[in-house]
């Protein structure tokens, strides 16, 4: 028995013809196209991810920040904007009174994504003794 060139005659094909049949090009096709459509998707929800995991440490830096200084007295309660490059984070300071009759500071820290949707985040600590 000898071996010859691949020519197409192992499928019955004895023409001589070489290549890709219209079904397998379709089929290759579709299966690139799924694979860019869901690494497109992957690439725009870590994107997105990302940006929120951003805005939230930001958020809890600053508001741990601006809580300190507030637990100090050193600035009144009030609202205000958080110094550039962080304006777009917004804050605002309320007193209340636990309890036991302590002295409470809330401070809401605000912001935006920059596509509408809004954040916040609530802290909360004691006002120091002086």
């Amino acid at each position: 028995m000898t071996m010859g060139r691949w020519n197409g005659v192992m499928n019955g094909n004895n023409r001589g013809e070489s290549g890709f049949s219209l079904l397998e090009v379709l089929l290759a096709l579709i299966l690139a196209g799924t694979a860019t459509a869901v690494l497109a998707f992957s690439y725009q929800q870590a994107v997105h991810l990302q940006k929120s995991v951003e805005g939230r440490v930001t958020a809890a830096v600053l508001g741990g920040s601006k809580l300190a200084e507030l637990q100090e007295g050193s600035e009144p309660l009030d609202a205000g904007v958080f110094p550039v490059p962080y304006q777009r984070y917004r804050w605002a300071a309320r007193e209340e009174t636990d309890g036991n009759g302590r002295e409470l500071i809330v401070l809401t820290v605000q912001w935006g994504d920059g596509n509408g949707a809004t954040y916040q985040r609530e802290f909360k600590a004691y006002r120091r003794l002086r």
